[in-house]
């Protein structure tokens, strides 16, 4: 099975090393310093089901790699629409691709009180609307913040991306959401008040 992850950062690095521990024959899409450190240390894993490294193959460039079986998209959101041109060398008939968005920033203020309960209340809002449109998430609130707590301290990469002046996904994580909540009915204002705040301080910082 020979398996491309374009977008090889922290959830697409890991699924490939994983992937790639189990046998299968993964190439990593990435660049920069980080693309530099994978090819020099490849990528290592921390974890209580037990630590290892693997040594993936690294690129940065697609068309070096070819047809895949799989293609797994770690890419941000907003970084979809003009992908592309990054996939089609990766494909062939039977390629399947799987889009695993990521980069949801909300479920770590779960430290902090005050902060922890708007999380919930904006996760709650969340399922409520997914129930309005006949989808039943299979993973509950208290699940998600203790999913949270073990990943423990450290910047979430819509943060880097906020300090760097890039483009957040709020389209994708927050407004997507609250166009649903307008289409059904569902009240959201939680949602709508942490989407306005985000918004405001995404076009102050790009600017």
């Amino acid at each position: 099975m020979k398996v491309a992850v374009l977008g090889a950062g922290a959830i697409g690095a890991y699924v490939g090393a994983a992937l790639h521990r189990a046998g299968a024959d993964v190439h990593l899409v990435a660049r920069g310093p980080h693309l530099a450190a994978m090819r020099q240390h490849g990528v290592r894993v921390l974890s209580p089901r037990g630590d290892f490294t693997a040594r993936a193959r690294a690129t940065d460039d697609p068309a070096e790699i070819g047809p895949v079986d799989f293609v797994f998209l770690g890419l941000k959101a907003n970084a979809y629409a003009a992908c592309g041109p990054l996939i089609e060398p990766l494909l062939h008939e039977g390629t399947a691709v799987v889009a695993a968005q990521n980069g949801i920033p909300w479920w770590y203020f779960h430290r902090h009180g005050g902060t922890r309960r708007v999380i919930e209340i904006m996760m709650n809002e969340t399922l409520a609307v997914a129930a309005a449109l006949g989808c039943e998430p299979g993973v509950s609130v208290a699940r998600r913040l203790a999913g949270a707590e073990r990943v423990g301290d450290h910047r979430t990469s819509t943060l880097q991306d906020l300090e760097r002046g890039k483009p957040l996904e709020l389209d994708v994580l927050l407004a997507a959401v609250v166009e649903l909540a307008d289409a059904t009915g569902v009240p959201v204002p939680t949602l709508r008040t942490v989407h306005a705040i985000s918004d405001l301080l995404a076009s102050r910082t790009a600017s």
